[in-house]
């Protein structure tokens, strides 16, 4: 995100040896509408990963960027104008952090596990600080279950740099062991709600409307194996040499591992169908 009217630092413009700072940066840009000195704060972390990636500046740009990066802490204090933290400033990061963790991520995967499917309600502009209920809107587009979870995959990618920041912030000090709890369980779900280009692929997302479309639901049947028998044929003479590819992972041959080939093509035929639905659609409209 690049720099407004917030005065932030561009997130984009970071040098490649140092690219973790981009996440914080986009985390700052996220916060600051509603927490100007969180957001802050993100940068003072920004600065302080900055040096932990690359501790001799030696990179191409980076001693730059690490001193305009300080330069810009020392002058958009609002608080001392110095650029020092105040000695509120790390139970402050530590509270927020554990905030957004209870009302951004935990109440979000809690109510995806409550509510399956909430059928006739669609997504809506959602606040800094989603409840189960907030954001819904008479509008029959994505289920209730799908859209929480994109925001669930944009809450996680939030709350692991803003960790991050607290680690920096709180290098003096021991963490508290709720915080490490939470980080804890938002890199389990970091691994379940990924970003993605086309489909999802986390198990709470089944009723993404991207599988409402005939051709690519068949397809998705069909590359995971529901055409294949789950079992060799049974009074078939040559069936002992013979391997087949069922749905159990013990009829897969020893030594081959399928998944990731299987992947990629579900990939490529999925975008092949949808350019193809896009041009039918275009060619329709003109």
């Amino acid at each position: 995100m690049a720099a407004k009217a917030n005065n932030l630092p561009d997130s984009e413009v970071v040098p490649s040896a140092v690219r973790e700072v981009t996440s914080i940066l986009r985390a700052a840009h996220d916060i600051h509408p509603t927490h100007p000195r969180i957001a802050y704060l993100c940068v003072c972390g920004a600065a302080e990963e900055c040096l932990s990636a690359d501790p001799f500046l030696r990179g191409n740009g980076v001693l730059l960027f690490a001193f305009r990066l300080k330069r810009w802490t020392e002058t958009n204090d609002e608080t001392l104008g110095d650029g020092k933290l105040r000695p509120s400033d790390v139970r402050d990061i530590q509270s927020f952090y554990l905030e957004y963790y209870q009302k951004n991520i935990h109440a979000l995967f809690k109510f995806i596990e409550d509510y399956r499917h909430f059928e006739g309600w669609g997504p809506a502009p959602m606040p800094l600080w989603p409840t189960p209920m907030d954001g819904f809107k008479a509008l029959r587009t994505l289920s209730v279950r799908a859209d929480r979870a994109e925001l669930l995959t944009y809450a996680c990618g939030i709350a692991l740099p803003l960790y991050k920041v607290v680690e920096h912030l709180s290098k003096d000090e021991q963490l508290p062991p709720e915080i490490l709890e939470a980080h804890n369980e938002v890199k389990r779900l970091a691994e379940i709600f990924r970003p993605y280009m086309i489909y999802p692929s986390d198990p709470y997302s089944d009723d993404h409307f991207i599988w409402r479309i005939p051709e690519i639901r068949a397809v998705k049947n069909a590359l995971r194996g529901k055409f294949y028998p789950s079992s060799n044929t049974q009074g078939d003479n040559n069936s002992e040499n013979t391997e087949i590819i069922g749905n159990n992972p013990a009829d897969t041959p020893v030594g081959i591992n399928w998944r990731p080939m299987i992947e990629i093509i579900s990939l490529l035929l999925i975008s092949f169908f949808v350019i193809c639905l896009f041009q039918l659609l275009t060619r329709s409209r003109s």
